[in-house]
């Protein structure tokens, strides 16, 4: 998984922020606070882009880069990630059997579609950090997280588990029965 997406990632950058500005503030120590987390992310996402995380501007595979795309056909148990782009989710046809299926989508620096069919058995927590999240039903969350489920969920029973990861973007779930095309 890419480590922009990882919660440690961000809590360490908060705490790091946090630390300097204590010292600035407290301690009355010049430092250029944003000069130096800045920096760092860049470097981060630098790392990310050698480590495997190709910025061609094309999809690969999974991943979005500096471009939009749609993924049609939505396989289950895998992660999703957009950086600096668009990405399109279809998973209206995602039907769970006899387990959960779990579907990872993570976003930053740029937007998120998700269709879902609500007659599917969905439970789906979008968790935001300095970003965006619209539900089907109008709630949004813009720090923390929330949790939505279909008409169709019940507890127990087998369901699509989607665990959408927002930063510094958007992602929006849309609720659509038929399996038509995603673009409006």
């Amino acid at each position: 998984m890419n480590i922009i997406f990882r919660e440690t990632y961000w809590g360490a950058l908060i705490i790091l922020a946090g630390i300097l500005l204590i010292l600035r503030n407290v301690f009355k120590i010049d430092l250029p606070v944003m000069g130096i987390i800045f920096p760092i992310f860049i470097i981060t996402i630098g790392v990310s882009l050698l480590s495997g995380f190709r910025s061609s501007g094309e999809r690969h595979g999974k991943n979005v880069m500096f471009s939009d795309s749609e993924f049609e056909t939505v396989t289950s148990d895998e992660h999703y990630s957009v950086v600096f782009g668009k990405g399109s989710y279809d998973l209206r046809n995602l039907k769970p059997l006899d387990k959960d299926i779990h579907v990872d989508i993570n976003c930053a620096f740029g937007g998120v579609e998700v269709f879902i069919n609500p007659n599917i058995p969905l439970k789906i927590k979008v968790s935001s950090a300095f970003g965006g999240g619209q539900l089907p039903d109008g709630r949004t969350v813009a720090f923390g997280e929330r949790v939505y489920k279909t008409p169709a969920y019940r507890d127990g029973s087998p369901s699509v588990i989607v665990k959408a990861n927002v930063a510094f973007g958007g992602v929006e779930i849309r609720e659509r029965s038929d399996s038509t095309s995603t673009s409006n």
